[in-house]
């Protein structure tokens, strides 16, 4: 329990100062005090005592210490070190952390220690902005005495993905300053050259010559200028476009002059633009650096880095403002896919981080829940209430697999489902948790196709779908209406389209189907799918409903118009996504006041197949037992305990252990005194993976299962390269478990 304590104390500094590190870099745009603040909160997280920094330039083939400390000498801060004299070249060729517990014997260095750096362990951090590497991290010394470890690398991970990210950061800005720097010294230059110019013409052919000229020089940098150049009169209106307006917006020069600059605004920034504009109007001050956005013919919105100016005549009276935008929307875009590329990554990682603790939870769960079914009657209210239990159990079992696929975009395993059976079961969850004012009604025929898919995502795909649906009606209640239909496009010729009948649906249904048979060649290239037969799966409520510009974005990752705290904006995008990896498609009609309806369409297997969604009635009949001693590792009490009851209930003889080390002893004291060790993989002081190879030089016939909620190092392929006869995922349920046990026993 002391050491669970320490563990999660270590966990809340680590958390406390990446928090800390993640504000202090959202603060600052300045690439030295980035790479100093984050050396510093690197350092305090590993007990490391020395610690730089290494900017690449790899054109040169070296490193330039951009940070560096260290309790003694150390290098010094723009000195430079030859890539291929560096470890760090392990780091740049390969673009992956370099965790050495010792110098001396590691494969990839197998170098001497210089005692000047402390224990001969030593961890490098690439630091990335996408697949570019901008830098190495270097850490030493832990002044703990202890090696280097994977919480240290995952720790520092998450901690150069920010650098990483805020690096680009920096840089970008830094590249917005010069450019808008740039315009300022051309328009300072364009208005000397325009002074000196009036006063050459002025002298010699007066006034009005001086003008024209002048206007014609403004005229010659306006056509050819790669930015928009505009002017406005005292009123606001447009009086003259260079042709980059054409360009970039879209808009005729011919139907723009004349008009009021705030006819290319939304409605909700005009107050702003006014504001400005008489700024400089009515103060006659100059505006440097501002982001707008204007609407192009489309009605799309584009943003621009914008700088305006009072502008006069010849004799130094104001007759407007003249200005110059520069496009900026595709740099912004750049931005805001690398923004979601890191988070992207760092939920990868967070999510890596608590699957193994999420499924010891579950773990305790459904094991406490198979001892309850096994010890109640069979056809008991309290048996029934526990299997709910047990279902919900494997839900959110397969959810934390979801979450992992999400991230990592590993391939899911698919099976053939019958829809109706998914529909019927996510309905049974949604009239338990929907308010009354919802009505739910459903148009589904009971023989509908079969389709080839992972269930629990389709269950994920239609639970979002409801609840959105539910959230928009919340206010006033509604009708919430779910529909399945077969549909063939495009089997008998490209006008061939199927249209199946069921006079049984009630008379609405029809209406609710809308013409949604009527497929047309066009339409299905719209769709993204190929010819064939599909099942199409149809949401509708009656809700506030969607304008055209939230429409259009609604699949966008992180977009949504719920509050801060009621979504993060991932659902529709995540249900964008299965569809597509399922070779589907998915549409929606909206308009604000008149509901919302999604319409999706999943390829449809040819041939019938008797396939249920829930799980076995009885899973618990047929289950092997045995008599054999088995030694149970595993560091959480409560699983222990489980495993312990599950395993006595099937005839074993169980010596159970919380502590590996422990258990190694035991093993030693009697190597022949067990027919089977099965050991949990994330443990203190020595994984199950370690266990298991002390426990083979003892006796290499031990049978050995090892059991793991998440893991990127052991896979069932260097699991048995090790020796170990099965990798079991957690959590454990007790057919599964008997079962694997027998097969490893009797192999």
């Amino acid at each position: 329990m002391l050491i669970n304590m320490e563990n999660n104390t270590a966990k809340l500094h680590e958390l406390s100062v990446i928090k800390e590190l993640n504000e202090a870099t959202s603060k600052s745009l300045d690439s030295n005090d980035l790479l100093n603040v984050t050396l510093e909160r690197a350092m305090a997280v590993s007990s490391a005592q020395i610690g730089s920094v290494l900017m690449l330039e790899s054109e040169k083939g070296r490193f330039r210490v951009g940070a560096s400390r260290s309790p003694g000498s150390g290098p010094r801060k723009n000195s430079y070190i030859k890539i291929n004299e560096s470890l760090g070249q392990h780091v740049v060729f390969k673009k992956e952390p370099l965790l050495v517990q010792d110098i001396e014997n590691d494969s990839r260095t197998r170098k001497s220690n210089n005692p000047k750096y402390g224990p001969p362990s030593f961890l490098s951090m690439p630091i990335l902005a996408g697949e570019n590497l901008l830098a190495i991290m270097n850490l030493s010394h832990k002044d703990t005495k202890q090696v280097f470890d994977a919480n240290d690398e995952l720790n520092l991970s998450i901690m150069t993905g920010e650098l990483g990210m805020a690096l680009e950061n920096a840089r970008l800005h830094s590249n917005v300053e010069k450019c808008m720097k740039n315009i300022q010294e051309c328009n300072e230059k364009l208005s000397f050259s325009n002074e000196k110019l009036q006063k050459e013409i002025t002298k010699r052919m007066g006034a009005e010559e001086a003008v024209k000229e002048s206007e014609g020089l403004f005229k010659s940098l306006g056509e050819n200028a790669p930015d928009i150049i505009y002017t406005l009169n005292l009123e606001g209106l447009l009086t003259y476009v260079s042709p980059a307006w054409k360009r970039i917006l879209c808009h005729k020069r011919e139907e723009v002059i004349g008009k009021h600059l705030l006819d290319y605004v939304r409605k909700e920034d005009a107050k702003g633009y006014l504001r400005t504009f008489k700024l400089v109007r009515d103060r006659e001050e100059k505006i440097g650096d501002a982001t707008v956005s204007l609407l192009d013919r489309d009605g799309s919105l584009r943003l621009f880095k914008a700088s305006c100016s009072p502008n006069f005549d010849s004799e130094g009276k104001m007759i407007g403002v003249v200005g110059v935008l520069k496009d900026i929307t595709q740099q912004r875009q750049l931005e805001v896919q690398l923004q979601q590329s890191q988070k992207m990554e760092a939920i990868g990682t967070l999510a890596g981080g608590i699957t193994h603790d999420f499924n010891n939870i579950l773990g305790a769960i459904l094991g406490y829940t198979d001892l309850a079914i096994l010890e109640s009657k069979d056809e008991s209210r309290i048996r029934q209430h526990l299997e709910k239990i047990q279902e919900a159990g494997h839900r959110a079992r397969d959810l934390v697999n979801q979450i992992l696929t999400f991230s990592r975009q590993t391939k899911q395993e698919r099976l053939p489902v019958q829809l109706n059976s998914i529909v019927n079961e996510a309905l049974k969850m949604l009239r338990a948790s929907l308010p009354s004012t919802i009505e739910i009604r459903q148009n589904i025929q009971a023989d509908k196709g079969t389709v080839e898919a992972d269930p629990t995502q389709i269950h994920q795909v239609l639970m979002n779908l409801c609840t959105n649906a539910a959230h928009a009606m919340q206010e006033n209640g509604g009708l919430l209406e779910i529909g399945i239909q077969n549909m063939d496009f495009g089997l008998r010729g490209a006008d061939y389209e199927k249209e199946e009948k069921n006079t049984t649906l009630e008379a609405h249904a029809s209406d609710f189907m809308g013409q949604a048979n009527q497929i047309s060649e066009s339409q299905i290239e719209y769709l993204d799918i190929l010819p064939g037969p599909y099942l199409k799966l149809t949401v509708r409520d009656t809700g506030i409903g969607m304008t055209p510009d939230v429409l259009g974005r609604i699949f966008d990752p992180y977009f949504t118009t719920r509050e801060k705290a009621q979504g993060t904006g991932l659902g529709l995008s995540v249900v964008h996504g299965i569809i597509k990896s399922h070779g589907g498609s998915i549409t929606v009609e909206s308009e604000p006041g008149q509901g919302t309806t999604f319409h999706v369409y999943l390829p449809r297997m040819e041939y019938s197949m008797e396939i249920k969604y829930k799980m076995a009635a009885s899973p618990y009949k047929g289950i092997p037992t045995g008599h054999e001693r088995i030694l149970f590792v595993d560091d959480e009490e409560a699983l222990v305990d489980i495993g312990r009851q599950m395993l006595e209930h099937l005839g074993y003889e169980l010596v159970t252990r919380t502590s590996s080390i422990e258990a190694l002893e035991l093993f030693k004291a009697e190597p022949d005194g067990f027919d089977l060790v099965i050991t949990d993989m994330t443990m203190p002081n020595m994984t199950g993976d370690k266990l298991a190879r002390a426990m083979m030089k003892i006796r290499p016939d031990i049978p050995i299962i090892l059991c793991t909620g998440f893991s990127e190092r052991i896979t069932e392929k260097n699991a048995g390269e090790i020796g170990i006869k099965k990798l079991a995922m957690k959590p454990l349920v007790i057919r599964y478990l008997a079962e694997a046990i027998r097969e490893v026993l009797e192999n």
